[in-house]
Order: structure tokens, then C-alpha cells, then sequence
């Protein structure tokens, strides 16, 4: 059943009433170290920190499955380039801080940092990958 928030489904999860979901890592991070919800795989490519001992879907027979859930700071088309490059720069130096980084892995994320124009890449890319999967499973919005 679609869920309008964690909140919810993860609530459903440890009451019994759904026996399945797919959760960003902080998310569930604590209830997962706290005993309430049992991790059975991770969707990216390799392990996460936060719980080296949960195998990815990969290793659990799914050979080439990597879903990550990310984030993206955006602006406003025409923001000038100057403006994108100075805010892109501060961002990147705050992702290579020790405590930053320390931060993310806690709770199961990585920073990646990167230009604008690996930004774009990616999201195209996502964008392509994942439209492909909806159209070729079938699956259609109510």
C-alpha cells in the first residue's frame, strides 16, 4: 500500500500490519539498532557503514540491482553561473569536512560532492534509467 510518509508506514512496520518496506537509511537507522525492524538488504551498490553486516540486494541474488535514495541542492533556471559555481563551491567544502562526513555515514549516507555539470549527468541519467523501468514494468499511476 502507498504511504503518504515514513512516519506511517514505518509505524505499520513495527505494529505487524506491513511486511515489507523500503526505507531511507535514517529513517530506520535507530529502530533497526534498537531491535524493532530487522534490515534484510540494502538497495545501493555496496554495503553502507551504518550497517556493514546487511548484504545488498545484489549479493542476495538480484545480480546489477542499485537503487540510491539521494539529495540534490537545485536552483531556479537562469540562476547566474557565478552564483551556481560560488554556491556549489561552499557546498563541497562542506561535504569534505571530517565531521560532516563522520555525520552522513552515521546515519547510512555518503556525500558526493561534485559540479553542477556532474549534477545534470546525473539526474539524466536517473531520470532515463528509472523512466525505463516504469514503462517496461507496466506500472501505471491511479
Amino acid at each position: 500500500m502507498p504511504y503518504k510518509g515514513a512516519g506511517a508506514a514505518i509505524t505499520d512496520m513495527i505494529g505487524g500490519q506491513t511486511d515489507i518496506y523500503f526505507a531511507t537509511p535514517p529513517s530506520i537507522l535507530s529502530m533497526v539498532k534498537g531491535g524493532k525492524l530487522r534490515a534484510v538488504a540494502v538497495t545501493s551498490s555496496r554495503r553502507i557503514d551504518a550497517l556493514p553486516e546487511v548484504p545488498t540486494i545484489a549479493e542476495s541474488g538480484y545480480k546489477d540491482f542499485a537503487a540510491e535514495d539521494w539529495k540534490a541542492v537545485v536552483a531556479p533556471a537562469g540562476t547566474p553561473a557565478a552564483v551556481v559555481a560560488e554556491v556549489n563551491r561552499v557546498i563541497n567544502a562542506a561535504l569534505a569536512q571530517p565531521d560532516v562526513v563522520r555525520r552522513l555515514k552515521d546515519e547510512g549516507s555518503l556525500a558526493r560532492g561534485g559540479s553542477a555539470a556532474d549534477l545534470g549527468a546525473f539526474m539524466k541519467g536517473e531520470y532515463t534509467r528509472w523512466g525505463t523501468a516504469v514503462r517496461e514494468s507496466g506500472a501505471k499511476l491511479d
